[in-house]
């Protein structure tokens, strides 16, 4: 860079007339805003006037366009201008989204007007943990119409997604809920335990709410069609406990120890394969009733047999 001395005003006042000391080659400089500025060390002043003739974004411009999600290179190559220009503006900007992702991750994730027990970084790391992935996330939040949109981009395989949350504050940290499919499906799981009974309505009339499977298996109930009017109900004896039933056994037991009474014994039974028929059963009664009349020695003798009366 070539040091150049001032000899003094040219054009009326209107340029400054500089020389190059070694090779006495001169040169005119504009005396305008930025010279006059440069002179008073005014910087800000500087910095306007630079992007006043570089290009259509001003200052006010490039914070609303960093705080609605655009990046400071994208703002550069629109700008045609160097880095360090566009961040010297979006420096605040981005620390200010930086702050509201810190505190809209801590919120926890809402569906169907039923927030979540767990903040949506716990939740969105377990659902992540689930899956497999370990590779890290990245969090970051813009404005959209009024309202702060949280983001979290995480790499699947050789693609990147990307799920975004409408942040919504309150005085217990607030609640988010889901702006695309990629946002609810990380958290849908989570809360569907959470959600109310869904209700069942037929054609043409009332909603019934669905009422919960009964684990256990109930006993079918006969149609009233089957059942025999005439017929009397005879009610069933409820069936005496086992240990109620053994209980009872031991008490008569121990009381006929105690009074000496002898239970009686069993009768043998008779075998299957010689029972007899009631026929049978009743001639040896009769036999057992009557006994066979002895001769005497008269009719013995003589070979007579005498005739009762």
């Amino acid at each position: 860079m070539r040091a150049l001395r001032i000899l003094g005003l040219a054009d009326g006042g209107r340029s400054l007339l500089c020389e190059d000391p070694s090779s006495a080659e001169q040169f005119t400089l504009p005396v305008d805003g930025t010279l006059r500025a440069a002179v008073r060390g005014e910087t800000a002043v500087l910095g306007q006037l630079e992007f006043d003739g570089d290009a259509q974004l001003r200052p006010k411009e490039i914070q609303s366009r960093i705080r609605a999600g655009a990046s400071v290179e994208e703002l550069a190559a629109l700008a045609g201008t160097s880095l360090h220009r566009i961040e010297r503006f979006a420096h605040p900007v981005l620390l200010e989204r930086s702050s509201i992702a810190e505190k809209a991750r801590k919120a926890r994730p809402s569906i169907d007007g039923i927030s979540g027990l767990a903040s949506l970084e716990t939740t969105v790391a377990g659902a992540l943990a689930a899956r497999g992935n370990e590779d890290p996330v990245v969090w970051d939040a813009h404005k959209e119409d009024g309202d702060w949109v949280l983001t979290l981009s995480w790499n699947v395989g050789r693609s990147t997604r990307r799920a975004e949350w409408t942040y919504h504050r309150g005085p217990d940290g607030g609640t988010l809920t889901a702006r695309n499919d990629a946002a609810a499906d990380l958290v849908d799981p989570a809360l569907k335990i959470l959600r109310p009974m869904r209700e069942l309505r037929a054609v043409g009339g009332p909603a019934v709410p669905m009422a919960p499977r009964s684990t256990a298996a109930s006993a079918p109930t006969p149609p009233p069609a089957l059942l025999d009017p005439t017929v009397p109900t005879v009610p069933t004896a409820p069936a005496e406990p086992v240990v109620e039933r053994e209980r009872r056994l031991v008490e008569e037991t121990v009381t006929d120890e105690r009074s000496g009474a002898v239970p009686p014994k069993p009768k043998p039974e008779t075998p299957s394969g010689e029972r007899r028929t009631g026929t049978d059963s009743a001639r040896p009664a009769s036999r057992g009733g009557r006994r066979p009349a002895m001769p005497s020695w008269e009719e013995v003798l003589l070979g007579t047999r005498s005739t009762k009366d």
